[in-house]
């Protein structure tokens, strides 16, 4: 039976192919934008009940500050309109540190305030944790008139309510009893911020009262909306969706735009019909090249290599072809033919089991709790307001990142671990402020020592995991010295801390010179991977040991030569780069 040409098969096979792609295409774009907009009103509706919770913990916060200071200076609220004037002296200086030590405490209230008419007695303490909301003089001046006014009518304001004040909305609330009164007042522009972005582009959020005016926007498209007035119809292409605050009378909407759904829906579905038109195209061009550059070299040394009959000593293929590719696959399998066969098994069999550690060494690094901790700590600094402290963990955690995607089975100079500890640790300050005292020590001459890459890190980043808590302070200290070991000049290192100490299954395993084994619980998976990789990349197992230090904690101890054995990106004795 006469065989079909190559070429022929393949145009066949690349023209069924771009149909069924085709069709794939129109049905996978459909469900795209299906898909998108249930997942975009999902998200939405996800974004407008965060939103929500948020606001009505700020209240429910800002409620407590009221309450707590009402309950508590109940006798000096009363003392302030007292005839002596020492008494009302007292009374105010009570009030006003409980007021000062409450915003302290807590930056729920932006301004709060207690006066009482009978004396003209007026005392306000301001939110000073964050300079980017503080209120100036002018607008403390509107509010303290305000709030006199507010006295002298007599309303009461049990409940929060949003009033503008000097042309900026005040989200506020006032208890009012024998002439006196105690106000709480949050600017509209801190309470319903934009720093949680909704990261949907197409999303708008608005602020509103119980008659339906809008105080606040986020979003570019309701930008334009005036303060203080009702929400115009914005067409049938919105999605809107509303949630109260609690019991503040107040509301947040969210506002979701579909038509910018549908055509970034219809850009994709053009994109993906040029693309295939293209790829058809070029078929037809890489059949023909395919056909002069492949497949006739191919069957050239395939017939060479039916040629050969089991002989493998001494072959060689002498044919000159008209590719640099072929050209060194055939200089390259020549040369291969006159290596030695053990040898080449032997290395190919090493080379393997240096992959398989490295990908252990890479899984270990990329544990998803490291960036859940580091996301839950950034969220934790939000809600205090560090935003310093933000700005310089982001720095640490990038460039403990970026190092940590660079490791593998290789070595490098000791300053830079010992840099990336020093990274690691800024960041876990920021997480356990005040919990570690670490120090690390190691003389100028040996920084260029190469050690295997996060060696310290993982030593000390068990540390972490399993001795470091909150409620103690963990001493850590990192120092490293050369030394003679077993008659070699060695870099040793050692890390103790003042923990609870390791474990005596782990201890034994180590002092009877045994391969350590991780716990059915995956826990000291570092510890087994640590000796694995030293093991490897020195061909010895005696550079690690474990003890426990004296009256509690642990000691890593580590010793390196001055040159790795075996390491990725280091070229092996038959001239291959492993």
């Amino acid at each position: 039976m006469k065989k079909r040409s190559f070429i022929r098969n393949l145009s066949i096979m690349l023209f069924m192919q771009f149909v069924l792609l085709t069709a794939l295409f129109v049905a996978l774009i459909v469900h795209m934008r299906n898909s998108a907009v249930t997942e975009m009103e999902t998200a939405a509706d996800n974004v407008l009940a965060i939103y929500r919770v948020n606001l009505e913990n700020r209240i429910e916060r800002a409620n407590n500050i009221l309450k707590n200071l009402t309950l508590s200076e109940e006798t000096a609220l009363e003392m302030i309109r007292s005839d002596k004037e020492s008494d009302r002296y007292y009374a105010k200086k009570s009030i006003y540190t409980a007021m000062h030590a409450a915003l302290l405490q807590d930056n729920a209230v932006d301004l709060l305030i207690v006066a009482e008419n009978s004396y003209g007695g007026y005392m306000e303490s301001t939110n000073g944790d964050s300079s980017k909301w503080a209120l100036p003089y002018e607008t403390r001046k509107a509010v303290e008139t305000f709030t006199w006014e507010l006295l002298g009518s007599g309303t009461r304001k049990n409940s929060w309510t949003i009033q503008e004040i000097a042309g900026e909305p005040f989200l506020y609330r006032a208890y009012m009893r024998n002439g006196h009164i105690v106000a709480a007042y949050i600017s509209v522009q801190n309470f319903f911020s934009s720093n949680t972005d909704p990261a949907i582009s197409s999303l708008c959020l608005a602020l509103t009262d119980s008659n339906g005016y809008v105080w606040k926007t986020i979003g570019s498209e309701l930008k334009n909306i005036p303060v203080g007035q009702t929400m115009q119809a914005l067409g049938s292409n919105w999605k809107v969706n509303q949630l109260e605050i609690g019991d503040s009378s107040l509301y947040v909407t969210s506002y979701l735009n579909e038509y910018g759904i549908t055509y970034t829906t219809q850009t994709s579905v053009l994109s993906v019909i040029l693309i295939a038109i293209v790829a058809l195209g070029c078929s037809a061009v890489i059949i023909f090249y395919t056909r002069r550059q492949i497949i006739k070299p191919m069957k050239d040394m395939t017939e060479k290599l039916h040629d050969m009959n089991g002989v493998t000593e001494g072959f060689q293929i002498q044919t000159s072809y008209g590719s640099q590719e072929f050209l060194v696959l055939r200089d390259t399998f020549n040369r291969m033919m006159r290596e030695n066969v053990d040898l080449r098994l032997s290395a190919y069999k090493h080379h393997m089991e240096m992959q398989d550690s490295e990908l252990r060494c890479i899984r270990l690094q990329l544990r998803p709790h490291f960036f859940l901790n580091a996301m839950t700590t950034i969220s934790s600094l939000s809600m205090q307001g560090q935003n310093d402290s933000i700005k310089r963990y982001v720095e640490v955690l990038s460039k403990n990142i970026r190092y940590m995607f660079k490791s593998g089975m290789h070595t490098v100079p000791l300053s830079e671990e010992m840099q990336n500890v020093q990274y690691y640790y800024e960041m876990q300050e920021l997480r356990y402020p005040g919990s570690v005292f670490y120090y690390g020590e190691y003389n100028k001459e040996d920084e260029n020592w190469p050690i295997p890459q996060m060696l310290i890190h993982t030593v000390v980043e068990n540390i972490y995991k399993h001795a470091v808590s909150v409620d103690n302070l963990i001493t850590i200290l990192v120092q490293v010295n050369k030394t003679e070991y077993k008659g070699q000049e060695m870099l040793c290192i050692s890390i103790e801390d003042d923990g609870e100490g390791y474990p005596k299954e782990i201890l034994k395993q180590f002092q009877a010179g045994e391969k350590p084994k991780p716990s059915e619980d995956g826990t000291h998976l570092g510890l087994w991977s640590l000796w694995e990789m030293l093991r490897i990349m020195y061909d010895r197992n005696d550079l690690m040991e474990l003890k426990n230090a004296e009256p509690h904690g642990t000691r890593t101890i580590f010793y390196l030569p001055k040159e790795a054995i075996n390491e990725t990106g280091k070229k092996t004795s038959g001239g291959d780069v492993v």
